[in-house]
């Protein structure tokens, strides 16, 4: 303490002038643009979002988001339930691991909760169950239960469960039966399915309750505010269009195409390559799936490894 007064005199007189600190705003601006991860945006959905949004607010059949893979069906969705409060059911998909028990279970686990047992009580011993069709009527009057008018509930996989040929249920078992009296009848739960093909019905007026939403492929106009998230960098607009002819405006697919370019710089190259990334339609995935598979090949193993990790996780 008593050397206080020494260092004090030490200290030189001027100092270097220093700039005021900047607003938060041009802080989180100077930080982003030292990130090169992409940032989440949402873009060229405004139109199904607005529809989608419109059948979640009114009672109704369920609610079909229909387009191919990677067309950005959760991406949609999450976008908008986003924008309301809803009880949410944890999401369900059908495959490996996810069946016909599975999902009995969860139709059970809200049908109680909507204050109707019979569902629990039915299933709880397999050898005694009631058959399909009694089954099916119990799951929909329990989802016609004004108590479940504020939950909603996502379900993927059902494309899994229909014939290739024609999209008809072709399993005799009690899944298909109750979705198909689920799909086919007007409920409060407001029930999602994301689907590659809509679900076929062949007595008239069956499908009058579903409600859809199409997903087209993106605009030229649209990819380039995809572009601008993804970090790469600016070239002449007249190349979108290009770019959507060959990918057909599939929302990855035009992804990878731009982190091509990010990668190797020169758009025009790219286009000049007749095969690079080029569809039939939205819905040819053969290009897009090799593409994926050399870029992955192209990674060294401890790389792969950790990619196949986040994958299973």
């Amino acid at each position: 303490k008593m050397r206080g007064s020494d260092f004090m005199a030490q200290l030189p007189l001027s100092v270097e002038s220093v700039e005021a600190p900047s607003s938060k705003k041009k802080r989180r601006q100077m930080e982003m643009a030292q990130i090169p991860a992409p940032r989440p945006v949402f873009v060229g959905r405004e139109d199904e979002c607005a529809a989608l949004l419109e059948r979640i607010d009114s009672s109704g059949g369920p609610i079909l988001i229909q387009g191919p893979a990677g067309s950005g069906r959760r991406w949609l969705v999450e976008h908008c339930l986003a924008q309301r409060e809803l009880d949410r059911v944890p999401d369900f998909s059908f495959g490996r691991g996810a069946d016909h028990d599975a999902f009995l279970a969860v139709l059970a686990m809200l049908a109680k909760e909507a204050g109707d047992e019979r569902l629990h009580e039915a299933i709880r011993k397999p050898s005694q169950r009631p058959p399909a069709s009694e089954l099916s009527g119990m799951v929909v009057e329990a989802f016609r239960s004004e108590a479940l008018r504020g939950k909603v509930w996502v379900i993927g996989g059902l494309s899994s469960l229909l014939d290739r040929r024609d999209g008809s249920f072709y399993r005799d078992d009690a899944a298909s039966a109750i979705l198909r009296a689920i799909l086919t009848a007007e409920i409060e739960l407001r029930l999602i399915f994301l689907v590659r093909d809509l679900p076929t019905f062949y007595r008239e007026g069956e499908a009058a309750n579903m409600r859809t939403v199409h997903l087209d492929g993106l605009k030229g106009k649209e990819l380039h505010g995809l572009f601008e998230a993804w970090q790469i960098p600016e070239f002449p607009r007249d190349r979108f269009g290009p770019i959507v002819e060959r990918t057909h405006g599939h929302p990855m697919a035009s992804r990878y195409f731009g982190i091509a370019i990010r990668n190797d710089g020169d758009v025009d190259a790219l286009l000049k390559e007749p095969k690079f990334l080029k569809a039939t339609t939205l819905e040819d995935m053969d290009p897009l799936g090799r593409h994926i598979k050399r870029r992955v090949g192209e990674l060294n193993e401890d790389l792969r490894k950790t990619l196949g990790a986040l994958t299973l996780f």
